[in-house]
């Protein structure tokens, strides 16, 4: 009886711990829906104020749902990017956000709500997707690099031709960055989104929304492959073992 109950109860182990692994995991984002601050504090239905996410431009704003806006998946605001270039030393709408270190043991998924308004044409292109601060551009609140550096993944309007102008709409969204390889073990790991800076266009308002972003993560195959391979070979052990 027990040498048939401990190669079954490894098989158990081994179906378990495979499941968890391709379950993935959470990672925390912070005002993940764009809560806050509530704009219901200000005298305005939107505030240039995006609690924990860096955002060096004044073209972003988290808003409240209005008439023009689609129904949002989480709470009532939306964040805002705007694409205008108010000024000559002024920088089109980004926003980033640290979600820790890099790990190159795992895939990290991105998954967000982008939204059109009503009122509002969409922007040329927006990207939103991971980064690394390799060359810290982003710590330094200097702004978006235009030249890749610092690019992991990402995802920009072309992805989603169904997300139609000037009607409040969302579509899902999102990106995945397999970490493997990289030899960015360690580094800090960003989530952003931004309108390129090729994509000023004076003082006409073109603005794209977001909101519910999440992030998970599963380990890359090879992780998987290797966790596979020591079970099975504790568990033809165990086999040879008992007889």
């Amino acid at each position: 009886m027990n040498s048939f109950a401990s190669p079954l109860r490894l098989l158990l182990l081994f179906i378990s711990t495979i499941a968890f692994m391709l379950q993935g995991a959470v990672i925390t984002v912070d005002n993940f829906s764009f809560e806050s601050p509530d704009t219901d504090d200000f005298p305005k239905s939107f505030v240039n104020t995006v609690d924990g996410w860096i955002h060096p431009s004044e073209r972003v704003a988290v808003q409240k749902k209005d008439g023009n806006f689609p129904t949002a998946p989480d709470g009532d605001q939306w964040l805002v990017v705007d694409s205008r270039k108010v000024n000559s030393s002024s920088e089109p709408g980004y926003v980033f956000q640290n979600i820790g270190t890099i790990d190159e043991s795992l895939t990290y998924t991105l998954d967000v709500v982008i939204g059109s308004r009503s009122d509002l044409p969409l922007p040329d292109n927006f990207i939103g997707g991971f980064f690394t601060d390799n060359d810290g551009v982003f710590s330094s609140g200097s702004g978006v690099s235009l030249d890749g550096d610092g690019t992991l993944a990402t995802f920009d309007k072309s992805d989603y031709p169904t997300l139609p102008n000037l009607t409040a709409a969302t579509v899902d969204g999102g990106t995945f960055w397999n970490a493997a390889g990289s030899g960015l073990q360690g580094e800090d790991l960003y989530i952003g989104f931004y309108i390129p800076f090729v994509d000023n266009s004076g003082n006409t308002v073109k603005q794209v929304i977001f909101d519910n972003v999440s992030v998970t993560t599963v380990p890359e195959p090879a992780s998987v492959v290797l966790v596979l391979g020591g079970l099975l070979t504790l568990l033809a052990f165990r086999k040879r073992a008992s007889k």
